[in-house]
């Protein structure tokens, strides 16, 4: 299922979430959702099944139908072992080896 993440200020009513500018172009002009279609957003740490219920031009009003679990971390844990390379390629690796959650990091000049 397709998730957004929105501001706290989106929340319009006990229910009911306002999308708007990217996410909105996206959820209509990109994936084609009308009004019945459903998706995911999340919004201050809570996730909820959405459905639309009122489009207009550049954003639409979504109705709250189930809040779902949301999970923080993996239920698992990730130990990132990895042999330090010569050059530009380092900088590479450091980026991508901090995106994600893990237990343990180990390197080892080869």
């Amino acid at each position: 299922m397709q998730r957004y993440f929105l501001e706290a200020d989106a929340r319009i009513a006990a229910d009911r979430f306002r999308v708007a500018g990217e996410d909105a172009h996206h959820v209509l002009r990109v994936l084609r959702m009308r009004q019945g279609d459903r998706f995911g957003i999340v919004s201050q740490g809570e996730t909820h099944e959405v459905e639309i219920v009122d489009v207009q031009e550049d954003e639409l009003i979504v109705r709250v139908i189930a809040q779902m679990a949301s999970f923080s971390e993996p239920p698992f844990a990730v130990a990132l072992l990895q042999g330090l390379p010569k050059g530009e390629r380092l900088d590479e690796l450091l980026m991508h080896g901090t995106e994600g959650p893990k237990r343990a990091s180990a390197s080892k000049k080869s």
